[in-house]
């Protein structure tokens, strides 16, 4: 009611006093609406993506080549030192040489130009075995050697004994150089003499001569390591 007391039409603006409430609720129903619609695009997009990737990935560890690792083992190499320990075969010996032995050259590795009664052989000599001997049997004829040297060495040596096994006895021992004794020893059984000639220079013949009378047939006499240097 107006002033006055005249009746006045509120409804009109009641419905207006109603309208912007009624707005709002329409707007925020749209927007939930616009959101839910979005959330809802998003994933009905995304999720066959997603899934597409995950396949995708798979197939990738798949086809991927294995790669096969092989372990080398390291190599080792095994080192065996082995001793030997030399034996003296037949013919050989432990007893000491005559000096320059080592050192010379055998008289035995030369051609000799005249071997009467010797051979070239081993030797047994007060139980020591020798390789490099001279040796002949006992006999009144002389047993002789010879060789042409050319002036080529200085000395000889060598050891002149009765071998081991032979009847006790004497025999005597000669080096020639050019023909001249240069030096003569008697020996006995057991009891060899060292031959050392050093005045070789120059010298073109060596001859090497043994000879054993008196009975003593059972004998056998020798050079033993004859060497020169």
């Amino acid at each position: 009611m107006g002033q006055g007391g005249e009746m006045v039409d509120t409804s009109t603006e009641a419905a207006q006093a109603d309208g912007p409430p009624t707005r709002r609720r329409i707007d925020r129903t749209q927007i939930w609406t616009a959101v839910i619609t979005a959330i809802g695009t998003a994933l009905t997009a995304g999720i066959p993506a997603y899934l597409a990737g995950l396949q995708g990935g798979e197939q990738a560890v798949q086809s991927t080549p294995a790669t096969t690792v092989t372990a080398t083992p390291p190599t080792v190499t095994a080192t065996t030192f082995i001793t030997i320990t030399a034996t003296p075969g037949p013919g050989s010996s432990s007893a000491e040489l005559p000096a320059g032995d080592d050192r010379g050259k055998s008289l035995l590795d030369l051609r000799a130009t005249k071997l009467t009664g010797f051979k070239p052989r081993t030797a047994k000599v007060m139980n020591e075995t020798y390789e490099q001997a001279l040796v002949a049997d006992g006999s009144c004829n002389a047993a002789e050697a010879s060789y042409q040297i050319d002036g080529k060495y200085t000395s000889f040596s060598a050891r002149a004994a009765i071998i081991d096994g032979s009847d006790p006895g004497t025999a005597n021992f000669e080096v020639y150089i050019d023909d001249k004794v240069a030096r003569s020893e008697e020996v006995t059984l057991r009891n060899w003499k060292e031959f050392e000639i050093n005045n070789l220079s120059g010298a073109v013949h060596l001859k090497l001569v043994v000879q054993v009378c008196g009975g003593f047939w059972d004998m056998e006499v020798g050079w033993i390591n004859p060497i020169l240097k």
